[in-house]
């Protein structure tokens, strides 16, 4: 199912007026050409965001200074500047944060006014978009609400199916969800302080959700056992994984390297290569594996103990020859 396209609120371009008002005026002369620059700069990324005004908190601020490559405290001195100069209108600025004016926003409708729908937040609009002037955006626009979406957690309507459906769309791994109702009293004092009787306590219900994560079993394993988890190890139990090399092995493979004290992602990555090759599946067929290749290794190891010890034997003449060659240096050393 494709989703809906969402609306576009920048705009593409906007005009610049070839003689500016006194406030740019006055703003150029007191910051010379890198000051003006800065408002082209800013005026663009207002445009292109939201179309006719731009969030103006610490985030943003840090973002436009790398962007431009201004320092923050001169962008700061730019903005106090243009705020002095009604270049960005101050109230809106102290009570939203945002960088707007009535010039802004008369640009930003020209540039829209043949879009079906003009979204705004009427709480940031300067102009008075029920007069004469903008009759024509009448049926177009819409206000939306900068805080539309308002969460209730005294809501007293909550049921077991509302649960489930939040926890069945996420994302994270939700094993269950489980209700649970509270009895709790509450002890009313009256106003000289005394404890009133048992009948004048309120009993209410308190619905708590219990959330049991699922554990991811290989990586609380490689947690404990091997190393913290990084976003490589993370990759490289995907890469496994994605081989459909199953849980139960890879947690094996991590055994036998905790066993060999060889707790490195090298090292198991050798064991489960090695075990691919010999289309070794299964925990019972790494184990089986193992033992055979225990087995050949010892016996290896037998004949080779066998071929670097085995007695020689001599025939008479090598033997006539050999005390020979040692009486000589006997006598010699006599």
């Amino acid at each position: 199912m494709k989703l809906a396209r969402p609306n576009k609120q920048g705009i593409d371009y906007f005009s610049l007026d070839v003689v500016l008002d006194d406030k740019f005026e006055l703003f150029e002369a007191e910051h010379g050409l890198e000051g003006f620059a800065f408002l082209i700069k800013l005026l663009q990324k207002i445009y292109e965001s939201n179309g006719y005004y731009y969030l103006w908190e610490e985030d943003e601020k840090l973002l436009f200074s790398k962007k431009i490559n201004v320092n923050i405290n001169q962008v700061n001195v730019y903005i106090n500047s243009a705020i002095k100069r009604n270049i960005f209108d101050k109230a809106t600025f102290e009570k939203y944060n945002i960088l707007t004016s009535k010039g802004i926003q008369k640009r930003f409708l020209e540039a829209v006014k043949r879009r079906k729908q003009i979204e705004v937040i009427n709480e940031y609009i300067l102009l008075d978009l029920k007069s004469e002037n903008y009759k024509d955006f009448s049926s177009k626009i819409v206000n939306v609400n900068n805080n539309s979406i308002n969460v209730n957690i005294n809501s007293e309507n909550v049921n077991d199916n509302t649960i489930k459906g939040v926890y069945n769309n996420s994302q994270s791994k939700v094993k269950e969800s489980k209700v649970k109702e509270i009895e709790t009293t509450t002890t009313i004092i009256d106003n000289n302080n005394s404890i009133l009787s048992d009948e004048s306590k309120k009993t209410e219900s308190v619905v708590v959700v219990e959330n049991e994560i699922e554990k991811d079993l290989v990586i609380d394993f490689y947690n404990k056992n091997i190393d913290n988890i990084t976003d490589y190890s993370r990759l490289f139990i995907k890469y496994y994984r994605d081989k459909k090399v199953s849980d139960e092995l890879i947690i094996y493979a991590m055994q036998i390297a905790v066993k060999q004290n060889k707790k490195t992602l090298k090292y198991i990555e050798g064991t489960l290569d090695n075990w691919e090759k010999a289309d070794v599946t299964s925990v019972l067929e790494a184990k089986q594996s193992t033992e055979v290749y225990k087995k050949t290794r010892s016996k290896t190891a037998k004949k080779t103990a066998q071929k670097d010890y085995e007695q020689r034997e001599y025939s008479e003449s090598e033997l006539n020859n050999l005390y020979t060659n040692m009486s000589s240096k006997t006598i010699k050393k006599q």
